[in-house]
């Protein structure tokens, strides 16, 4: 099974400096940010679909869905954190 990205940075940044690779650090962050676009358009597609769900939260279903997408937007509000938070520090420790 291929690890995360969470998981390929956080390899990285427990790394002896003399083993972080600029070019891997750089394609790493690369591919960190993509992944963090993704999450945040996903974010903002679901805002949208929770405002619709919303008008609609007196229907148990739409009731229901709303839930649902809420608990998805509280996870990738919580990825993009953590994610964020680690493409920072390997930033900081590949400018070194």
């Amino acid at each position: 099974m291929a690890a995360t990205i969470e998981e390929r940075i956080t390899d990285l940044l427990g790394a002896a400096a003399a083993d972080l690779s600029v070019d891997v650090a750089d394609g790493l962050l690369a591919e960190g940010y993509a992944r963090a676009l993704k999450l945040d358009s996903e974010r903002l597609a679901l805002e949208r679909r929770i405002t619709g769900l919303a008008a609609r939260a007196d229907d148990p279903d739409a009731a229901q869905d709303l839930r649902r997408a809420w608990l998805r937007h509280r996870t990738i509000n919580a990825e993009l954190r953590q994610l964020r938070a680690l493409l920072r520090r390997l930033k900081d420790r590949a400018a070194l």
